[in-house]
């Protein structure tokens, strides 16, 4: 649990974790240099699990990693300072993953709660590994802050990388989908606070924009070390969901067409392609009002089984 002046939901965060119901595991705790009264509520807690490390303010990502090295045992858990785990998470997690040692990472669903407490929507993630694969390259189907992974697996393959923060969490994902296989558990089990000040809310836009890159990244990459002609045009088709899904409609309707040129009696693909034709203002005005969000959904339901040419 990185920490850097988190004094207002610290105590919460903590205590949620040192009431789960699996109890065998030690709650690493990394000041990042807090200039408030952070590790006085640290220090408040009297419980030997807690291991508190104090340090000069490096940054989340550089901390993660600290983390990683510091940790005497191949399970980790992740855990953000404002948020509260609920208390059947970690024995959930641990399980899965002793049940099944092909899996490298589990997260879970979660609800958003609000500075006060407030319970909100649920955000519902993908259970197995082929849902998760299937939607991976247009968006993040697992929660960092709600996961649970393999050290080693982690550590064998660099670990954290700083040049993609804030999204380091899902070029890390990208990159172990290579290696490993992933899982959720369905039920919720983390309570994400959302408010003014979190990293989601103060890089906002920029953040979509750089997934979108990390995104096309992976896949490019994909594309490199690709020589069957039906992987291609599957990873093609995920390019042109990436696009879509960051609303990037002219990109996404120009490889749509291409693939439809060569296979015009894919419904999937027409399903996508004739939404691009609005264009990326009505179909931002669209997105702002909701709408979009229901087609996108769709979208993310439906199985790669559906396209003529599958990987």
């Amino acid at each position: 649990m990185p920490v850097y002046n988190g004094e207002r939901f610290l105590y919460r965060a903590i205590e949620s974790v040192l009431q789960q119901t699996f109890t065998d595991f030690e709650l690493i705790i990394i000041d990042d240099g807090s200039t408030d009264t952070s590790l006085e509520i640290v220090s408040s807690f009297r419980d030997e699990r807690i291991r508190v490390i104090t340090s000069t303010h490096k940054g989340l990502v550089q901390q993660l990693n600290s983390g990683l090295s510091i940790a005497q045992t191949d399970i980790i858990a992740r855990m953000d300072a404002d948020d509260i785990s609920l208390p059947e998470r970690f024995s959930l997690q641990y399980h899965l993953l002793k049940e099944h040692p092909m899996v490298g990472a589990v997260s879970s669903s979660f609800q958003l709660i609000d500075q006060y407490g407030a319970r909100g929507v649920i955000k519902w993630l993908p259970a197995g590994d082929e849902q998760i694969r299937h939607m991976i390259p247009v968006f993040c189907p697992l929660s960092h802050g709600a996961s649970m992974f393999r050290r080693t697996v982690v550590l064998e393959n660099g670990g954290y990388d700083e040049r993609y923060f804030p999204n380091e969490d899902y070029e890390l994902w990208l990159r172990l989908s290579r290696v490993t296989k992933f899982a959720n558990i369905v039920s919720p089990q983390l309570l994400v606070r959302k408010y003014k000040g979190t990293i989601t809310q103060q890089y906002g836009g920029s953040a979509d924009r750089q997934r979108l890159g990390i995104a096309l990244e992976y896949i490019d990459r994909s594309l490199e070390t690709q020589t069957a002609h039906e992987q291609k045009v599957f990873l093609e088709f995920q390019k042109a969901r990436c696009h879509y899904y960051y609303g990037e409609m002219r990109s996404a309707r120009r490889i749509l067409f291409q693939l439809l040129w060569n296979d015009p009696t894919s419904f999937l693909l027409w399903r996508y392609f004739l939404p691009t034709l609005l264009g990326n203002y009505v179909f931002g005005r669209l997105r702002s009002s909701g709408l979009a969000e229901r087609v996108t959904n769709i979208f993310r339901s439906t199985p790669h089984s559906t396209l003529s040419v599958r990987p």
